[in-house]
């Protein structure tokens, strides 16, 4: 039996996430967060999102041999799975018409088919669950902070009546009184929304109560900017979803007094505060929301600040 348990133990160590942060899990780590925050931010700016730099298709395509090699996938039946979908999306493609595997857009599709199939499902076999929170909320960090400045520059020209044009194929300004952000107003709301609910999620997950603070701070020009988009659907979105993480907050606050207070909580104590909370934190930004763009006009008319 004990024999058993030692044999147990060593194979668990021997594991690629037993194991700590290695110089392949460094350098993988790099490459995919780098992968990921630059298809983000094309995201952000309205960029094509598969006419990207050749650095990063270079990038995408190391990082899946490691992915392979660092995850041991080969012994995965998930990658197998994943790997028959990927040949049959190729055959699908190339079978009816085989001059269009280098025409147009289907190369970069292709390649990134393999980069998801590959790195990304590598991507929780290779690293931990502490390492994988530590890349992705570094990641997160940097798309928020890039949204938080989009969001300032589209704030800028809405004040200024100055377009901006210079990083992706629509200006930043206003167009028939609704605030462009290199999208249409509602496709520019999506994305800050998007933004907000990533800020949201990142101030749940960081520890540190000054970072919480910056991420708060970097949501205002963000929900400035979505009050400027003039958009129903994020009005309402928007308040919903950073209601329910905070009601995802409140369970998350009352399952560490549970452990520290094991016995004395009651079970329906989160829904009884959660809920009240949710709706009010709901009213109180959809009103915000609202009011925002008029009082936004009232003091650019006057020229108040």
């Amino acid at each position: 039996m004990s024999n058993a348990i030692i044999t147990h133990q060593g194979e668990q160590m021997s594991s690629p996430k037993a194991q700590g942060w290695t110089s392949g899990k460094v350098i993988y780590a790099v490459i995919m967060a780098f992968c990921l925050v630059s298809f983000l931010w094309n995201l952000a700016i309205g960029a094509e999102i598969y006419n990207m730099p050749l650095v990063i298709w270079i990038c995408r395509l190391v990082c899946v041999p490691m992915a392979i090699y660092l995850g041991k996938l080969w012994k995965d039946k998930g990658f197998w799975i994943l790997s028959a979908s990927f040949i049959l999306f190729f055959l699908r493609v190339f079978i009816p018409n085989p001059e269009d595997i280098f025409a147009d857009e289907v190369p970069e599709c292709i390649l990134s088919a393999f980069w998801l199939y590959c790195a990304c499902y590598g991507f929780g076999r290779v690293l931990n669950k502490d390492q994988m929170k530590r890349v992705l909320l570094f990641c997160a960090a940097i798309w928020v902070v890039g949204i938080a400045a989009i969001s300032c520059l589209g704030i800028y020209t809405a004040w200024t009546d100055i377009s901006y044009h210079k990083m992706g194929p629509m200006p930043i300004g206003i167009y028939e009184g609704r605030l462009d952000l290199h999208y249409v107003a509602t496709t520019s709301a999506s994305i800050i929304g998007i933004g907000i609910l990533v800020t949201t999620i990142v101030c749940i997950c960081v520890r540190k109560k000054y970072a919480r603070i910056v991420f708060i701070l970097l949501m205002i020009p963000m929900i400035l900017a979505i009050a400027l988009t003039d958009s129903r659907l994020a009005y309402v979105s928007v308040p919903a979803g950073i209601g329910f993480m905070t009601f995802v907050g409140v369970f998350n606050w009352y399952s560490k007094r549970k452990e520290t207070d094991s016995g004395r909580t009651k079970a329906w104590l989160p829904w009884v505060i959660g809920i009240p909370v949710m709706a009010a934190v709901f009213l109180i930004l959809l009103f915000a929301i609202m009011k925002i763009t008029p009082v936004f006009n009232y003091f650019k008319i006057r020229r108040i600040i």
